[in-house]
């Protein structure tokens, strides 16, 4: 992580010494979680001539698996250790082994604003994993995801057992 590691760590402490809490967000999945800039990735566009491009149409959140943009559909979902969500997963675990214990810990976020053509049930089985995750390491820490920008209740209402819902919130944004 090129010292990375070393930066959040003084962080996280500079947090504790002034009592800030940290929401941990981790805004780039590999091969993005939704195929705009904001995910770590800037090469699905189209430039329109010297000054101008376009991202809409050619958006491709590739990190569920590749996404076919003539089906609008993922073609398969990965299930390999080195990609999709298995990866993801290894991260959030590595993420929580390094900073999971931090006094300024106060919620982590496996993923920031997966894009509105995921596949939901994948998210919310990937979304089920992350917490066991966090909560074996730390279960005072928030849980935090994403809605993919389905704002549907019924999307989410059976993402945990109605009994089972101590420490989620979830993240909405209104752009």
């Amino acid at each position: 992580m090129d010292g990375a590691a070393d930066k959040i760590m003084w962080f996280m402490d500079t947090c504790a010494k002034y009592n800030i809490k940290v929401l941990l967000d981790i805004h780039a999945q590999k091969g993005s979680q939704n195929g705009f800039d904001n995910s770590g990735i800037s090469s699905n566009l189209s430039w329109t001539d010297e000054n101008n491009f376009i991202h809409w149409p050619i958006e491709a959140g590739n990190w569920m698996g590749p996404f076919n943009l003539s089906t609008y559909e993922y073609d398969y979902i990965y299930t390999d250790e080195d990609h999709g969500i298995n990866w993801s997963l290894d991260v959030v675990s590595k993420l929580m082994a390094l900073y999971g214990k931090h006094p300024a810990l106060y919620a982590f976020e496996p993923v920031n604003e997966p894009w509105w053509n995921s596949d939901y049930e994948v998210l919310k089985n990937f979304y089920r994993q992350a917490r066991n995750i966090i909560r074996d390491v730390n279960p005072n820490v928030i849980f935090t995801f994403h809605d993919g920008f389905d704002f549907s209740a019924s999307r989410w209402n059976d993402l945990f057992a109605d009994d089972d819902m101590e420490n989620v919130v979830i993240d909405t944004h209104f752009y």
